[in-house]
Parts: structure tokens; C-alpha cells; sequence
């Protein structure tokens, strides 16, 4: 398995390394091509005063090497614009990343308030049970002796209540 890929990363590198030895030759070649193109017609307008037969055959040769000649510039300026595509998407590939990395921080945020929230409520369920508790206890223990708890005392309760929420729940 090993040595299978080996050979494939050898035969991979080998036809890299020649691509890139290579990777001059069509550049060069439309290049040449077009300013064959270029020669051919600077020759004909030399020849302005031939017979429509001849003038015909040139012209028809003529659309022959312009075809080729267009095919090899519209590589070259072809590999420009793809090469500004390819660019464009990568810078939009890494904006994408960076919005994604500040939205999940967003994200963690958002759930750290939220079980933040959710601690603080039930902390302020355990404190109001406590009390309701305590208050049952003072009426079951006051109410023994016949004697009934004092407005006062349940109203500081209610003060320590709200005292209490509006630490836990702050505008």
C-alpha cells in the first residue's frame, strides 16, 4: 500500500515537474502565432493591387491563420481573467472564513448569557422558596402561640426579593 503510493506521489511529481518546464510553451506559442498574424497582414496590404483571384486566395489563407492566431490570444488574455476569478473567490473564501469565526464567537457569547441567565433565575427560584419556606416555618412556630407574623417582616422579605432581582436582572 505504501510503495503504491509512492510511486503514484513519484509519477505525480515527475509529471508536475515537467508541467512546469513546459508551462512556457503555449504562451510563447500564441504569441509567436499572433505576430505571424500580424506579419502576414502588414505582407498583405503590401499587395493591395493583385487580381481578385489571387487577392481571394490570400484572404481566404489569411482567415485560416487568424482563426489560430485569435484562438492563442484568447488564451492569453483568458488566463488573466480566470487568474483575477480565481483571486476574487479566494479573498471571498477567507471573508466567508472570517464572518464564520465571528459568528460562532457570537454564538458562544449569546449561550454564555443565556446560561448565565438561567443560573441567575434559579438561584432567585431557591431564594424564594427559601423564603416561602421560612415564612411557613414562622407561621406554623408564631401561629402555635396564637400570634401572627409581622407585616414588617414580610415586607423586608418582599425588599430583599427585590433587591435580589434587580442585582440578578440588571436592565
Amino acid at each position: 500500500m505504501k510503495k503504491e503510493t509512492n510511486e503514484t506521489e513519484k509519477k505525480t511529481d515527475k509529471s508536475q515537474e515537467n508541467g512546469n518546464k513546459m508551462a512556457w510553451v503555449a504562451p510563447v506559442m500564441a504569441v509567436v502565432v499572433v505576430l505571424f498574424l500580424l506579419g502576414i497582414t502588414y505582407s498583405l496590404l503590401g499587395k493591395l493591387d493583385l487580381p481578385d483571384s489571387e487577392w481571394t486566395r490570400a484572404v481566404y489563407l489569411l482567415s485560416g491563420i487568424e482563426a489560430v492566431a485569435f484562438a492563442g490570444a484568447g488564451f492569453l488574455f483568458g488566463k488573466e481573467v480566470n487568474r483575477a476569478r480565481a483571486e476574487n473567490a479566494e479573498e471571498n473564501a477567507e471573508e466567508a472564513k472570517k464572518r464564520e469565526v465571528e459568528s460562532n464567537e457570537q454564538k458562544k457569547a449569546a449561550e454564555n448569557k443565556l446560561n448565565q441567565a438561567k443560573n441567575n433565575i434559579d438561584a432567585f427560584k431557591t431564594v424564594i422558596n427559601s423564603k416561602k419556606n421560612a415564612n411557613a416555618i414562622r407561621n406554623g412556630l408564631e401561629g402555635v402561640g396564637g400570634s401572627k407574623v409581622s407585616p414588617e417582616k414580610l415586607q423586608s422579605d418582599l425588599y430583599e426579593l427585590a433587591d435580589l432581582a434587580d442585582k440578578l436582572f440588571p436592565n
